[in-house]
C-alpha cells in the first residue's frame, strides 16, 4: 500500500457485532490446529497481508471489519474482525451465517511470512 492509499473497514451493524462477538466466545472458536479447515485461495494472499496488518494496528477501532477472500461469488468469505477485546480472528462466514472463527496464524499459508 503507498502512502496515498486509503484503507477502509466496513462498518458493521450493532446486530452483525453481537453475532461475531457471540461466535467468539462459542464453540464456534477453533482451535489453531483447525486451520487447516481455511481454503484461502492463492489469489487473495495480497488482501489478506494488507487486511491483517491494517487490523493489528492499534489505530485501529475494535469491532472493525475488512473481507479479503470469497469461493463462489459470495456465497462464502472470509474477513478479519477486531473483537471487543482487541484480537483479531478471522470469520469464516456463508449467506452471512457464521460458521467458523479462526486465529491468524503462520500456519496458514497466506499469513506464514507475516506472522512470527
Amino acid at each position: 500500500m503507498n502512502p496515498e492509499t486509503t484503507f477502509e473497514f466496513d462498518l458493521l451493524s450493532k446486530n452483525n457485532i453481537d453475532r461475531a462477538e457471540n461466535a467468539i466466545n462459542s464453540d464456534k472458536l477453533q482451535p489453531i490446529e483447525n486451520n487447516y479447515k481455511l481454503s484461502i485461495s492463492y489469489q487473495y494472499y495480497d488482501d489478506a497481508e494488507i487486511g491483517y496488518k491494517e487490523m493489528i494496528k492499534e489505530s485501529t477501532p475494535v469491532t472493525s471489519y475488512f473481507r479479503f477472500a470469497g469461493n463462489g461469488y459470495g456465497y462464502q468469505s472470509y474477513g478479519f474482525y477486531k473483537a471487543k477485546n482487541g484480537n483479531v480472528y478471522i470469520l469464516d462466514t456463508s449467506m452471512e451465517h457464521i460458521n467458523g472463527v479462526f486465529i491468524p496464524d503462520k500456519n496458514i499459508d497466506c499469513f506464514k511470512n507475516i506472522i512470527v
